[in-house]
């Protein structure tokens, strides 16, 4: 989570990524740093609501 609020704050050096953006890096870039299944349940919940 704070990986996530880290990269999604707007910072004076820098602009806030995407929720969309911020998810594909944590995935492809910072996969070997997370529990697989955490993510994917962290990915399944800040989805959409159906």
């Amino acid at each position: 989570m704070d990986v996530y609020d880290a990269l999604t704050t707007r910072r004076s050096y820098k602009k806030a990524l995407s929720a969309f953006d911020t998810l594909i890096i944590m995935k492809k870039q910072m996969a070997h740093d997370f529990d697989p299944d955490l993510m994917q349940d962290f990915i399944r919940l800040m989805g959409p609501s159906l």
